[in-house]
């Protein structure tokens, strides 16, 4: 989305539009309004970049102490979000500035230290540790998992967690975010595996080894995304992204189901018994739950 020009109305009236041929450029498509005031090219967005083109122009408008906040500044560090087009442009200011609320915007009031404030495609953003911590305060516990997962993987520190925790000590769903940090795992390497992991919580499965190893005495044999050493089981969520990739690179589907069957069966002869389920299986916490007590009974008749 960096490449996509905003331009305010002062610099496009300096330009030597007027009023009049600016609502004709909006009328027959010559230019496109994002949000008021603020005019880009009438380009195909796709909802996520829609998103960042509104709140970029919001960001235009406001003072150099606001920063895009929470599901807003999620986007923008690639956070995997339930909506990648949430409706309203998150933005924080610090206080004694006031929150407000208006139709496209919510201005929420925190303290923003240095630290929590960065830059990214030359937007004032929140942090990626801090835009994990007021997004899990603000959604299902799910989410907030998914995305704190994903900021440990790239290297948020506990830390750095456990200062926003403190630092939101008196916000609202800083509990909800208690629970997020002390459940997020960075080994977790997708959004599939990180909701996997709370199904299985829920469920009342064991917790599973994350990236778990199979080999035999030749050496390495696959890496799963999870493991139950103690009753034989790897388990591997497939998302459709999994496969898709393979095949835009040049594999044939029934070479990706083919090389997948070939894999399952060199981990099965290395005594292990797999299993395998898609992203809405990672949702349901029975189908989950049986998926994988099932695998636990199918693995029984294996002599490790």
């Amino acid at each position: 989305m960096d490449d996509y020009l905003l331009r305010p109305i002062a610099k496009l009236r300096e330009e030597g539009w007027s009023d009049r041929r600016l609502r004709a450029a909006i009328a027959n498509g010559e230019l496109a309004r994002p949000v008021r005031s603020i005019y880009g090219e009438p380009r195909e967005l796709s909802g996520k970049d829609a998103h960042l083109a509104r709140a970029r122009g919001i960001l235009m408008r406001q003072g150099t102490s606001v920063a895009l906040s929470h599901v807003t500044a999620a986007i923008v560090h690639g956070l995997s979000v339930s909506d990648n087009d949430p409706g309203d442009v998150h933005l924080t200011v610090p206080p004694p500035a006031r929150g407000r609320k208006r139709s496209g915007y919510h201005v929420h009031v925190a303290p923003l230290t240095e630290e929590d404030v960065t830059e990214v495609g030359g937007v004032r953003v929140t942090s990626l540790a801090r835009t994990a911590a007021d997004l899990a305060r603000g959604v299902q516990f799910a989410w907030g998992v998914i995305a704190m997962d994903h900021a440990l993987r790239r290297g948020v520190t506990r830390t750095e967690l456990d200062r926003l925790v403190e630092a939101a000590a008196r916000r609202s769903g800083v509990e909800t975010l208690r629970r997020v940090v002390a459940f997020a795992d960075g080994r977790s390497q997708s959004a599939a595996e990180s909701a996997s992991r709370v199904t299985m919580d829920r469920a009342g499965l064991p917790a599973p080894t994350l990236q778990f190893r199979v080999s035999n005495p030749s050496g390495w044999i696959a890496d799963c995304d999870f493991g139950w050493p103690d009753r034989g089981v790897v388990g591997e969520v497939d998302g459709e992204g999994k496969y898709d990739e393979r095949v835009a690179r040049g594999s044939s589907a029934g070479k990706v189901v083919r090389e997948q069957q070939d894999r399952d069966e060199l981990i099965r002869q290395c005594r292990w018994w797999p299993t395998h389920w898609g992203w809405s299986l990672a949702w349901d916490v029975q189908g989950l739950g049986d998926r994988i007590r099932g695998a636990f009974e199918s693995a029984l008749g294996f002599t490790r």
